[in-house]
């Protein structure tokens, strides 16, 4: 009699066990609808604009993010004082000075392309320029910007380093030419700008964007503003006097680097630099000798009219310059080479050229 009950229930018993097999494959597919679901409105949180708040967050795609993230394993502990800025991720905090406008440079690009910049009177001169608070609004610094693209583009493989990279006057048409661009730059102001700029124009792939300062030494810094001209923004050493009172008046400090310490973010053998940090420049290139011997930099274009000002540093940074074969250009006239002999009388922008 049991033998006979166990095999009359084994039809049975394998249909329940079906039915449970069914249930239990039904129960992981919805757990897994359910985890698709709950990420989507992760995504779907996190791309949305917050309009009480003037919270912004780039719209693009998951490509871009996995191109853009390719640096951020790279930062070893020899280096870790980079602060690599995720401009996919990034949700910038828009404030009343925050304005972005379409801006033209007709020799390179059909279309008007946006940059964020300032309100006229928190900058009357580069955003000013722009917005045409000084006449017709044009593209600041043009002629220079229009020669450093001219050579870009003549030269696709060439990398770009934007030293002082501000709103991205340089840095924005540079990505839109496909060039490898290194942005650094100290102001999160001019951080958040620069950043909206390249969520608007979708260009991130070929972007490192360190948030910075860059000397020859690892330490901190604060700011001292310059009134209506954020351009004019210097840095200060924090354990100084001086440094100490800016704090309290500015409430924000960066970490230093070093030229040397972006080399884990460069792919390309051969370059161009700008480079404008109020004064900073002749130290920034006192801590460099492992960048300039592994990037040529076939032309260097410097701020000179602070870089003097710091006497016995400017004459170094001149011996050195010379040394590693580059001869001094004058950007209106770059063919005009300027004489070698009386570096305080060079003009306030200048060109270093490699032979």
């Amino acid at each position: 009699m049991f033998t006979l009950a166990v095999i009359t229930w084994m039809p049975r018993w394998s249909k329940l066990n079906n039915w449970l097999d069914r249930n239990v494959q039904l129960s992981g597919i919805l757990n897994n609808l359910d985890v698709v679901l709950n990420n989507q409105n992760d995504i779907m949180k996190r791309l949305s604009v917050n309009r009480n708040n003037e919270e912004i967050h780039n719209p693009t795609g998951e490509n871009n993010g996995q191109n853009r993230n390719k640096h951020v394993s790279k930062i070893d502990n020899e280096h870790a004082h980079a602060n690599l800025v995720d401009t996919v991720n990034s949700v910038v905090k828009i404030d009343t000075t925050f304005q972005c406008q379409n801006v033209s440079l007709n020799t390179f690009f059909k279309r008007p392309f946006p940059i964020c910049t300032y309100r006229n009177k928190e900058d009357r001169v580069v955003s000013g320029y722009f917005s045409g608070k000084h006449g017709p609004a044009a593209y600041w610094e043009k002629r220079i910007v229009t020669r450093v693209m001219s050579e870009l583009k003549k030269h696709p493989t060439w990398g770009f380093f934007d030293v002082g990279a501000h709103i991205g006057v340089y840095t924005i048409p540079a990505l839109k030419l496909g060039t490898q661009v290194v942005a650094i730059e100290a102001l999160t102001r001019n951080i958040d700008r620069l950043t909206r700029s390249v969520q608007l124009n979708n260009i991130h792939e070929n972007l490192t964007l360190l948030h910075n300062a860059v000397y020859d030494v690892h330490t901190q810094f604060t700011f001292k503003p310059e009134s209506r001209n954020v351009a004019g923004t210097s840095v200060v050493k924090l354990n100084t006097p001086d440094g100490a009172h800016q704090l309290k008046l500015v409430n924000e400090k960066v970490t230093s680097i070093t030229f040397d310490d972006t080399l884990q973010f460069v792919n390309f053998k051969e370059a161009i630099m700008k480079i404008d940090i109020e004064g900073s420049e002749a130290f920034a290139f006192k801590k460099a000798d492992k960048l300039l011997n592994t990037i040529t930099f076939k032309e260097i274009y410097m701020e000179w009219g602070h870089t003097v000002k710091v006497d016995e540093e400017a004459g170094q940074l001149v011996q050195r310059k010379f040394k590693r074969g580059y001869s001094v250009y004058e950007p209106r006239k770059p063919t005009r080479n300027i004489s070698s002999v009386h570096y305080k009388k060079w003009p306030w922008d200048i060109i270093w050229r490699l032979h």
